[in-house]
């Protein structure tokens, strides 16, 4: 991964999310874009808490001074767009060769947990982002990244899809912790051989959930297991769809405080 994208709208929750950027940007020797966005009055996205720099010359002023704090430890660049926020940050995605995406976010309802948050900007972005999205709660302040956990259901996942995790791991030299989900009806299954090769370069263990509160299942483990990153792959129309999905948001709405990575499929 060579270049991290940051949206930024220089509220707390942004400025939480931007260590995360500067100190992953630092181990994998990346450059950072930031990226601001001045909003259309059609753009219902909630990632934007307050609109302070509405022009793109105030917005042009807070971004010198940014790029210059971060450039004093990672190479950084900014860009200035106006249109939907989740729009632009896909386009920004694709224009830029972006291969991570790091942003600060709060959930609906402004409840700062990770699942919640798929429920607003961050829920567009994942679904439409050709690239992994890193999102960080409200409130959440910057620890070193130890121990991972990473759910997966019974069908396999793609060596491409767990590319860039597997590099974000090597250079955090952190522990993962692999999750799988299954369902009752299911058999605990025999772990992947494809998988476990994938992971077989750093420390990891294995563990199955049988919870049929699948959410308060993972919540409980996050806690017993003391992590500190919270990965999830996006199977679009499987699995995790239907375990994010809208109508049941306030059940499986995980309330941790940790960032949860999103690799999509």
């Amino acid at each position: 991964m060579k270049t991290i994208l940051f949206p930024t709208d220089f509220s707390k929750n942004a400025a939480n999310a931007l260590n995360y950027a500067v100190e992953i940007a630092g181990l994998l020797s990346a450059r950072i874009v930031v990226l601001y966005t001045i909003r259309s009055l059609a753009d219902r996205d909630t990632f934007i808490t307050k609109d302070t720099f509405s022009t793109p010359e105030g917005a042009e002023k807070a971004l010198i001074k940014l790029q210059t704090d971060i450039s004093a430890k990672v190479t950084c660049e900014y860009i200035i767009k106006k249109g939907a926020i989740t729009d632009e940050i896909v386009a920004t995605t694709k224009q830029q060769q972006i291969d991570l995406v790091i942003m600060g976010t709060k959930g609906a309802g402004d409840v700062p947990d990770s699942l919640a948050m798929l429920n607003s900007t961050t829920a567009n972005l994942v679904s439409e982002s050709v690239c992994p999205v890193l999102a960080v709660p409200a409130g959440y302040r910057y620890q070193p990244i130890r121990r991972v956990v990473l759910v997966v259901d019974m069908d396999e996942v793609e060596e491409t899809v767990l590319r860039p995790f597997i590099e974000l791991v090597t250079v955090l030299k952190a522990e993962v912790i692999l999750l799988t989900i299954v369902s009752e009806k299911e058999k605990v299954p025999a772990q992947s051989s494809k998988l476990t090769q994938l992971l077989e370069s750093f420390p990891f263990t294995t563990h199955t959930l049988t919870d049929p509160d699948v959410v308060e299942g993972i919540q409980a483990f996050i806690r017993t297991h003391q992590a500190d990153l919270l990965t999830v792959v996006d199977r679009k129309k499987n699995f995790l769809q239907s375990l994010f999905a809208d109508n049941i948001s306030q059940k499986l709405a995980l309330h941790t405080k940790i960032p949860l990575l999103t690799l999509g499929e």
